[in-house]
């Protein structure tokens, strides 16, 4: 046991916080995770574990981004850490500081399915809804069966009016995804614009 050997044993004790998030001893986890960056301030991991304790368990937006920024400020082609990063902007609609993250992103991600998908998905909540409908399609391209794209791209159809194409993509992502709430939504309302309240 790598824990009993040595205590200061860091993926030990990322283990361990991620074991006592997954049953919500969140103060726990931070515990943990503050402990490790006292050894290691450049643990990208242990950074974006701390963003994202802060995030889904203490609710605390503002700090998670700040702990988020600090594992891309350590290393600056760390991935999750830029796409957490946008994913907080873009809940907090600061749409202008998206685009400059995502403009990061791109100069070392730029093909990535994830980067792509962001992307897309940054231009569907700044409604351009051209841009992002040509995304979406690349992705449909790149993931067909994935639920998000396809409820991207639902979303997308369903916005410009093209009520038969969102079904389709709708149908599969509820397929896909059974338990989305916001796919069965959007399918339902995109039955009612259609004017297929039956179904």
């Amino acid at each position: 046991d790598a824990f009993k050997a040595d205590p200061n044993y860091v993926p030990a004790l990322m283990l361990r916080a991620r074991q006592k998030a997954i049953v919500a001893d969140f103060d726990g986890a931070l515990s943990e995770v503050e402990g490790i960056l006292s050894k290691e301030s450049a643990n990208t991991e242990a950074w974006k574990l701390k963003g994202d304790l802060l995030l889904l368990g203490k609710i605390k937006a503002d700090d998670a981004l700040t702990a988020y920024r600090k594992s891309i400020e350590v290393e600056p082609t760390f991935e999750p850490g830029h796409l957490a990063v946008l994913t907080v902007l873009m809940q907090q609609n600061k749409f202008d500081e998206a685009s400059k993250q995502l403009d990061q992103l791109k100069k070392f991600a730029a093909k990535k399915p994830q980067t792509k998908l962001v992307e897309a998905q940054l231009a569907y909540q700044k409604k351009d809804y051209k841009t992002a409908k040509e995304l979406s399609q690349e992705l449909i391209r790149l993931a067909p069966k994935n639920p998000g794209v396809l409820q991207l791209a639902g979303a997308v159809e369903f916005q410009t009016n093209s009520l038969a194409q969102a079904e389709t993509y709708l149908v599969l992502a509820t397929e896909a995804e059974p338990q989305s709430v916001l796919s069965q939504n959007l399918l339902i309302t995109t039955y009612l614009r259609s004017g297929q309240a039956a179904k």
